[in-house]
């Protein structure tokens, strides 16, 4: 007489498939975070990219007009880093550095998408998602009026001065510029402030700025002060790092209090 030996089926049993999944779940928690990181690196390396090209862009403007860098928008008696007139955006263009809504931009951060944008109420004004301090002769740090050292004219400027910097705006009353902040029908100039933050949180990483000397690089938050300040819808204070070794003394003894 034969016997038969029982066979389990083929295939998983419910225990053998939940460990599976846990594996699974192990490994996907432990990857996404890397990919995100990735993904952010690799969003500040065209970050970076955007602001070469403007600094190569604005050494070709300073060779046809007198070796002034294009100025940022006049507004409220001084200039304004984060809007370019109609005249400029138009010599920027002529530079092949374009300024237009729904299309890729060097003129806005890859993680602000949704700029450069035409001001509804100024059509002549372009609200660009980078602060731009070009023909800046004035900063106001804290709302105290300090002579600027920013890119006027290339052949006046220190080669470590700061012509374009990633945009990060702070609200007078102590928090990160946000859509709060813009009146009805404006474009997303406040939007996804700051660019790049640190995991988990709105607190800044740092950015990436570009200077006189067509270089550019990533700073952290942590080296940075509020230089200036800019009084529009909303009293803005704009947050940056730039080498103090030739900053006045006034000016460096307001340094702590810009943190």
């Amino acid at each position: 007489m034969k016997r038969f030996r029982w066979q389990r089926p083929a295939g998983f049993t419910l225990i053998e498939l939940l460990v599976v999944i846990a594996i699974i779940a192990i490994l996907a928690a432990m990857l996404l975070p890397a990919l995100a990181k990735a993904k952010e690196r690799a969003k500040r390396i065209a970050c970076l990219n955007n602001l070469r090209q403007i600094n190569v862009g604005m050494a070709v403007y300073a060779g046809d007009y007198g070796d002034f860098v294009l100025p940022a928008a006049t507004g409220n008696g001084n200039l304004c880093p984060y809007i370019l007139s109609d005249p400029g955006s138009q010599a920027a263009k002529n530079l092949g550095l374009n300024v237009q809504s729904n299309a890729p931009s060097c003129w806005d951060c890859p993680d602000r998408p949704g700029l450069p944008a035409q001001e509804p109420a100024f059509a002549n004004q372009w609200d660009i998602g980078y602060c731009y301090f070009g023909g800046l002769t004035t900063w106001y740090p804290g709302g105290s009026a300090q002579t600027a050292h920013s890119p006027v004219k290339l052949t006046n400027s220190k080669p470590y001065w700061v012509l374009v910097a990633d945009s990060l705006l702070w609200n007078t009353t102590g928090r990160w510029m946000s859509p709060t902040d813009e009146t009805a029908g404006r474009p997303p100039l406040y939007h996804n402030i700051p660019a790049h933050i640190k995991s988990n949180n709105a607190t800044a990483d740092g950015g990436n700025e570009g200077f006189a000397d067509g270089s550019a690089a990533w700073i952290k938050f942590q080296a940075m002060w509020r230089l200036t300040r800019f009084s529009g819808v909303a009293t803005t204070d704009i947050y940056w790092y730039q080498d103090p070794s030739d900053f006045s003394t006034a000016l460096t003894a307001l340094l702590p209090s810009l943190k």
